[in-house]
């Protein structure tokens, strides 16, 4: 049973629709005015409003327009009754919002036919409306998730950090004072694992800090080719190490300084060309640097980290920028690492204007492509 509202100026027209209504089994309210309309319809939201066109106050076209108009109130559907069935009366019913039109005198059948329609029209409406209130309540906890878990991730981070710290210091004095070569050894190991221990608190407080939206980059001058010569002349022990030829190649003309936050950069860097070495066991690392002139938008520093190293699939580059994602569980026993090296860096990327994409073949090696803003 639906509630309707038939609103006319003319009572005879009231009662022969209120009449066929309650065959009907609807529920009818009336009004006899527009502003009685408007007055009702906003204290009882009927389920359906049948609405004459010609009234004295206020037009039902007038009605309809300000019913649409409602946000609260536009999904309830209006039905135009009326004598006058022209076009372009039909077309101006349409414009000024209505659901539909039935001229009078009207058949019963399609009047039936038409009030069932609206309605299952509306039920459809609210269907949906609900629907959207679902999921916007449950994107609004997800958020609300999300905050909590970083925040949380943020704290224990910061706690775990700090004894993490003395635990380092305190191994470095125990190691001074120690001759026993198995001693040694064991302080070793402690300071080691210590040290990747503190590796992934720091990634995850990076982390943390970026997705609840409180990581700031530090925006000012910065000598892009002094930045990847500092993280070449750190990683050159650990590629030598390994046999591997890491070396530099600019191409074309790079400005000498740009505005972007130098230790982000080298971070990203510093992240990029570690992987490069860690997954490359023969050949070489080489990272190419030149600038960008896209179309739209500002200028871009591209920095290619090229390496001839175990490569990937198009299947483990669509899971590489994950948290916590590794090619597969294989990589992860044999090169060790958590995956939020490479999370972090693409996050990082993107607040310096830029961004970080992948190209690799299986066996042959990989190129990550870095952008920035160069502005």
């Amino acid at each position: 049973m639906a509630h309707v509202l038939v609103v006319d100026d003319n009572p005879d027209n009231i009662r022969l629709l209120a009449l066929e209504l309650g065959r009907q089994g609807h529920q009818v309210i009336s009004a006899h005015s527009g502003l009685e309309a408007l007055e009702k319809v906003a204290c009882e939201r009927p389920d359906l409003v049948l609405l004459d066109v010609v009234m004295p106050d206020l037009s039902g076209l007038e009605v309809c327009r300000r019913l649409k108009a409602d946000e609260q109130l536009r999904s309830i559907p209006v039905v135009m009754v009326t004598v006058r069935g022209s076009h372009d009366d039909v077309l101006a019913g349409l414009e000024a919002g209505a659901d539909d039109y039935i001229s009078r005198p009207f058949d019963r059948r399609v009047l039936t036919a038409r009030l069932q329609a609206a309605l299952r029209t509306k039920d459809d409406c609210d269907a949906v409306r609900e629907m959207n209130q679902r999921l916007d309540e449950a994107r609004r906890m997800a958020e609300l998730s999300s905050a909590a878990k970083s925040e949380f991730l943020a704290s224990m981070s910061h706690e775990i950090r700090t004894p993490m710290t003395a635990i380092l210091g305190f191994a470095d004095l125990l190691r001074d004072n120690l001759s026993d070569a198995n001693d040694l050894e064991a302080v070793d190991t402690i300071k080691r694992n210590g040290e990747y221990l503190l590796e992934i608190i720091n990634d995850l407080l990076d982390l943390s800090k970026i997705e609840a939206g409180r990581f700031m980059v530090d925006i000012g001058p910065c000598a892009p080719r002094q930045v990847l010569a500092d993280v070449l002349a750190l990683m050159r022990l650990r590629s030598d190490a390994k046999g591997l030829s890491l070396d530099m190649v600019v191409k074309g003309q790079v400005p000498e300084i740009i505005q972007c936050d130098a230790l982000r950069l080298r971070q990203i860097l510093v992240n990029l060309v570690g992987n490069a070495i860690k997954f490359t066991e023969n050949g070489n690392v080489r990272i190419v640097l030149r600038l960008l002139e896209p179309p739209s938008g500002g200028p871009l520093l591209q920095f290619d980290v090229v390496d001839t190293g175990i490569g990937m699939s198009a299947e483990q580059i669509r899971a590489l920028f994950y948290p916590f994602s590794q090619t597969d569980s294989s990589v992860t026993r044999r090169f060790g690492g958590t995956g939020l090296g490479l999370t972090i860096s693409k996050r990082l990327a993107e607040l310096l204007g830029g961004d970080i994409t992948v190209t690799s073949v299986p066996g042959i090696g990989s190129t990550f492509s870095l952008t920035v803003a160069a502005g």
